[in-house]
């Protein structure tokens, strides 16, 4: 197999291992060892029987210990670990995350988290720091973009801004949507739960909606009321709310199914009105109102147009 951890690929066969650089050069090879890659750091290990030795991107061996016949099975921004052993930085010391850990969840720009044995989690950025050592009890950690995390505790969604230090209480779960500017959150209550807020949670479009899905090429779907529409970033209805959930797939199109046509018939299954229509209104004794594409029509109860 061969895979690809920037800048380097990493080969196996059934000889060993074969560490190449970008332009597929040979840049070592063992028999015994395991070779490990910190994508964050463009650094590699070589892991035998006997020692550890880390290289830099230019191939410069940076540092040597004793393995002590230990082959760990990770590496990453300096840290080498795996599962019950002591975490270790890249010149063999333990790390001064000294938490016995399960697991060691990478997640974008650096930041990372660990599961406990207790199940419950911390997160750390790439110079080792813990960024929320007061929120005890987190079960899963989300990176959000752009230095916002969603954190699922014992006690409810938080979202957590580590470029402001502020923490967001109140919602139920949030959508990342940074190649629009936007987040999309759901609230815990209320029948229209759904918000798109900017960087600094702002309620861009001063209004709530009962389902939503992020922007995508500059529009989103949402349902007011019963049926899903789309809508600008100004919240601008593109069409009639007459649809089931729709799905952006590029720039201008769209996947969806339609809701049923409505139309009047009388007891003896005779088509007063008909079946064509998104909404039918019952105005008074005299009128029926039909909507159709956005377009309003009038009829009596003989199905004659009175009024479009």
């Amino acid at each position: 197999e061969i895979e690809y951890f920037p800048p380097y690929f990493l080969a196996k066969n059934n000889f060993g291992s074969q560490l190449y650089s970008s332009n597929f050069n040979l840049i070592l090879e063992t028999k015994n060892g395991r070779i490990l890659i910190d994508t964050i750091n463009s650094l590699y290990l070589l892991n035998d029987a006997k020692k550890i030795q880390i290289f830099d991107a230019q191939y410069k061996r940076i540092s040597k210990f004793k393995s002590k016949g230990i082959f760990y099975a990770n590496f990453y921004n300096k840290l080498i670990y795996s599962e019950k052993l002591p975490v270790l930085d890249i010149y063999g010391k333990v790390s001064k995350i000294k938490t016995e850990f399960t697991e060691l969840i990478p997640l974008e720009d650096g930041y990372f988290y660990i599961r406990e044995k207790s199940k419950f989690c911390q997160l750390f950025d790439k110079n080792l720091n813990n960024l929320v050592p007061e929120i005890s009890e987190i079960k899963k950690i989300t990176y959000l973009q752009d230095n916002l995390f969603g954190l699922t505790t014992k006690n409810g969604y938080i979202i957590y801004d580590n470029l402001n230090k502020k923490k967001y209480t109140g919602y139920k779960n949030a959508t990342p949507n940074w190649e629009e500017g936007i987040i999309l959150v759901e609230n815990k209550t209320g029948k229209y739960r759904f918000e798109f807020l900017n960087r600094s949670f702002e309620n861009i479009m001063g209004k709530s909606f009962s389902n939503a899905t992020k922007f995508k090429n500059g529009f989103a779907s949402i349902v007011e009321d019963k049926s899903w529409t789309i809508i600008d970033k100004k919240g601008n209805q593109k069409s009639y709310p007459n649809y089931n959930p729709i799905e952006n797939l590029s720039l201008n199109i769209f996947k969806t199914t339609e809701k049923i046509n409505l139309g009047v018939v009388d007891s003896n299954s005779k088509i007063i009105i008909p079946i064509e229509f998104e909404k039918i209104n019952f105005i008074n004794q005299n009128i029926i109102q039909g909507i159709k594409e956005g377009k309003l029509f009038y009829f009596d109860y003989q199905g004659k147009i009175i009024y479009e």
